[in-house]
């Protein structure tokens, strides 16, 4: 994992073989970011969007996959937050 700059971390993973497999990730992820956390007695509520790109699906080189997952990822933003979705095929 790698923090891109302010509240954006780049995850990479290898050898994911079906999108089924990246979708569960993603669920976990959500998951386990979503869970409340206290903190001096008040209770916070944190969300994630993921945008998630395939290689050599949506491309072939990291700088394109980055671009990719990040439109994903602002495309979720913009529908509530909370979810992760795919890169749009090309």
């Amino acid at each position: 994992m790698s923090r891109i700059g302010g509240d954006e971390f780049v995850i990479v993973i290898g050898s994911i073989q079906a999108t089924d497999i990246a979708t569960t990730v993603a669920g976990k992820l959500i998951e386990a970011v979503s869970a409340p956390i206290l903190h001096e007695e008040h209770i916070l509520h944190v969300g994630a969007s993921i945008g998630i790109s395939l290689f050599p699906d949506d491309a072939q080189d990291s700088n394109q996959l980055r671009i990719l997952a990040d439109q994903a990822m602002y495309k979720i933003k913009k529908s509530g937050k909370n979810g992760f979705g795919f890169a749009e095929s090309n």
